[in-house]
C-alpha cells in the first residue's frame, strides 16, 4: 500500500531511485513477485543505467503475463539498451501472429536488427512499424541513426524533428 506509493514517488517524482530499489527490495521480501513492485525497481534501475539487471526484472514480470504487449516490448526495448539484440528475437518468438506485429514490437524489432547489421530486415520493418501508428520516440531516434547508416541524411533529420514533436507532445502530457 504505502510503501509501495512512496516507491513510486521516490522513484517516478523525485528520482530517488536507489531509494525507490530499497523500499521496493523491502516489499519484495514480503509479497516476492508483486508486479507493480518489480515493474518500479526496473523502472529505476533503467534510470541507473544498469539495463541488465533492469532487463532481469522485467523478464520475472514477463514470466507472469508472456502474451502481454506491453511488458514484451518494455522487455524487448531493455535488451536492446544492455545490448542483448539477439533476446529481441527470441522474446517476439514467444507471441501470437496478431501480437507480434504490434507496432511497437515490430519497431523494437527492427532496432535490434539495426544493431544487429541486418539493415535491409531493419528498413522494411521500421516502415511496417510506422504504417502500424509506431509512435515511440526512442524507436524514432533508432530509426534516424540507421536512415543515417545508409546515407537519407535528409529522411533521417524529418524522423529525427518526429521523434522531438513526440517527446514533447508527451511532456507536455504529463
Amino acid at each position: 500500500g504505502r510503501l509501495l506509493s512512496w516507491a513510486v514517488v521516490a522513484s517516478s517524482v523525485l528520482q530517488e531511485y536507489d531509494e525507490a530499489i530499497r523500499i521496493t527490495d523491502r516489499y519484495l521480501r514480503v509479497n516476492p513477485g508483486h508486479v507493480g513492485a518489480l515493474h518500479i525497481q526496473s523502472f529505476s534501475y533503467a534510470k541507473k543505467g544498469e539495463f541488465e539487471q533492469a532487463l532481469q526484472l522485467m523478464k520475472k514480470i514477463l514470466d507472469s503475463a508472456p502474451d502481454n504487449v506491453e511488458y514484451v516490448f518494455q522487455t524487448a526495448r531493455l535488451a536492446v539498451q544492455a545490448r542483448r539484440y539477439e533476446l529481441v528475437d527470441e522474446l517476439l518468438s514467444t507471441l501470437s501472429a496478431n501480437r507480434a506485429t504490434h507496432p511497437k514490437l515490430v519497431g523494437v524489432s527492427a532496432c535490434a536488427d539495426f544493431h544487429l547489421g541486418r539493415l535491409e530486415e531493419a528498413g522494411r520493418k521500421f516502415a511496417q512499424a510506422i504504417s502500424l501508428g509506431y509512435d515511440d520516440p526512442d524507436g524514432f531516434l533508432e530509426y534516424a541513426a540507421y536512415l543515417e547508416s545508409v546515407g537519407m541524411h535528409d529522411s533521417s533529420a524529418v524522423i529525427r524533428a518526429k521523434s522531438d514533436s513526440l517527446l514533447k507532445s508527451l511532456e507536455a502530457e504529463r
